[in-house]
């Protein structure tokens, strides 16, 4: 196996295509492990401003405006945000809006978390 930028944990992706103003599940749960997400890319193909949030189960991990037309990319190598441990990756459309997208994400096992008052 090549070596990876990731370590141990290989990078995996999801894509989504959504319309309605909803919370949609991404990636689903996984029992002793969180997601860390790396990068995504979101494009809103409707007719009207949609926010989108990235959300933790109930816990919002970010949010962004996106106008008609309007497409954003964000990639950090360590990450942009991750869940809490055993709960889905979801997204939120503010507006019945086609939104679509994808994103690269490390599955890391719970036991692994390191937190900054680890590194102080």
């Amino acid at each position: 196996m090549e070596p990876s930028l990731f370590g141990d944990y290989p990078p995996q992706f999801a894509a989504f295509d959504k319309t309605t103003a909803a919370d949609h599940q991404v990636v689903a749960a996984v029992v002793g492990h969180y997601f860390r997400v790396v990068s995504y890319t979101l494009s809103n193909a409707g007719a009207a401003l949609n926010v989108v949030e990235f959300e933790s189960d109930a816990t919002t991990l970010g949010h962004i405006a996106l106008g008609v037309g309007e497409s954003v990319h964000a990639y950090n190598l360590i990450g942009l945000f991750e869940t809490a441990p055993g709960e889905d990756l979801d997204i939120t459309l503010s507006a019945a809006e086609r939104v679509v997208g994808h994103l690269t994400y490390i599955l890391v096992k719970s036991h692994n978390r390191v937190s900054a008052t680890d590194l102080a």
